[in-house]
């Protein structure tokens, strides 16, 4: 239930980005045995939720992410996946794996059963919110392989000459195809195998792999004595997907009716809306060379009037390589209105410069 937009302005790029809600090698595993595990959860369908962390003890707590997992879209690829395995500790610059494995019979294209998930840093992500945009990604890997394999009928090597290639233009973009870790310019945001993973979490993720948060702008902060601001990068209005540089996946014409066409399965119900274009209102000295900057837009042009859509503004830097920096979060009812910059409270004693 998203629209998505990708919006230029001088030399930054805003995104507004608008929710609608209608209310390889196991190193890891070879690290561990039997003995190690805490817990084990099976579900209904044989799947099962393998915890070798002690923050993960109770089957409940495994359960709940067996749920969270069905609550991505899926369908019978489902069948080929065996575990999801949870670990204590962190793995330098991996949040999680997933390994693929598949073959040829004839000049057709089968995928292996007994694929699984790998989740690192189980001790400090506690919760299931904490893991479910992980999890989701990782299946959308699972979900994405079995289907460009056995459907398209073409090895990874291809993906790009697919109609999926063509649908996201990615034969005008530097694309990286990951072959091998002996590939010395890899650049995880260009393999197309964690695009399309990113558009699964997008057009197929559970509700809880796409939370939001209520981002406060400057002068809210200010209000609220609020001075200090964090990023969550795992928040989906900041950060719906690794790669920038591309459209956002309900922004691909025709990309939800590919996916349809290719697994049978529906994506999440997406609107057609146009995408207001966000403009500098006015310029604000506040103290010496330090000034606010109001930006303004008009709400989305449509004829439903009981939606409730959310904004969230966003300033990504010219160099797509450096994260979003978000401004301000808006719902419908609310002044479509942000401010960036700087702030000062009416008697001095909070200020943001």
């Amino acid at each position: 239930m998203e629209r998505y937009g990708v919006l230029k302005m001088k030399k930054f790029c805003f995104v507004i980005v608008m929710l609608l809600f209608i209310t390889g090698m196991n190193l890891s595993i070879a690290a561990y045995s039997e003995a190690d595990i805490v817990a084990t959860y099976t579900g209904e369908n044989g799947v099962e939720i393998i915890s070798y962390s002690t923050e993960w003890r109770y089957l409940y707590e495994l359960k709940a992410v067996y749920d969270e997992l069905l609550k991505n879209g899926h369908g019978e690829e489902i069948s080929l996946l065996d575990a999801v395995y949870i670990f204590p500790e962190p793995k330098p610059g991996i949040a999680s794996l997933y390994y693929d494995s598949y073959g040829k019979v004839g000049d057709k294209y089968v995928y292996n059963p007994g694929r699984y998930i790998e989740i690192y840093n189980g001790d400090v992500l506690k919760q299931v919110k904490d893991i479910a945009r992980i999890l989701s990604h990782e299946y959308g890997h699972h979900f994405m392989f079995y289907y460009m394999l056995t459907e398209e009928n073409v090895d990874k090597s291809q993906w790009i000459d697919t109609s999926y290639g063509d649908l996201r233009n990615l034969e005008d973009y530097d694309l990286v195809t990951y072959l091998g870790n002996t590939q010395t310019d890899y650049s995880h945001k260009w393999d197309i195998a964690e695009i399309l993973s990113d558009d699964y979490v997008q057009l197929y993720g559970s509700s809880l792999a796409r939370t939001t948060r209520d981002y406060k702008d400057v002068t809210e902060r200010i209000t609220t004595s609020s001075t200090q601001y964090y990023y969550y990068y795992n928040d989906f209005n900041l950060l719906p997907q690794e790669n920038l540089d591309l459209p956002l996946a309900a922004d691909v014409s025709g990309l939800s009716a590919y996916f349809f066409d290719l697994t049978g399965i529906m994506t999440k119900e997406t609107y057609d809306v146009n995408v207001p274009d966000p403009y500098l209102s006015e310029i604000n000295n506040v103290i010496n060379e330090y000034n606010e900057y109001v930006f303004k837009w008009n709400p989305v042009s449509t004829n439903d009037t009981t939606t409730i859509y959310e904004y969230t503004l966003i300033i990504n830097k010219a160099n797509h390589n450096d994260y979003p920096i978000p401004i301000k979060t808006v719902l419908t009812g609310e002044e479509l209105e942000a401010v960036y910059g700087s702030g000062i409270s009416s008697d001095a004693k909070s200020a943001i410069l």
